[in-house]
């Protein structure tokens, strides 16, 4: 799972990835982080392509929560 996370080219930074077993499938929390400059609706596009790659990906993951941040990167 974070190896597909770490090579997703529109997610800038994640954390807070949380794996719950449900029976015989999974509940995944994640917080990612995007370009601070996407408008919601690519927002919530890249959201949906990603629950849908993870769904194809790992096909026991059943529910997928998002929290979606914007990446703001400190300066030096």
């Amino acid at each position: 799972m974070n190896d597909f996370l770490n090579h997703y080219p529109k997610i800038k930074s994640y954390n807070n990835l949380t794996l719950v077993s449900f029976g015989s499938y999974y509940k995944c929390d994640l917080m990612i982080f995007l370009n601070k400059d996407l408008t919601i609706l690519e927002g919530s596009n890249i959201v949906d392509e990603l629950k849908k790659q993870l769904r194809t990906c790992c096909p026991k993951i059943k529910y997928i929560n998002i929290c979606v941040k914007p990446y703001l990167k400190k300066e030096q």
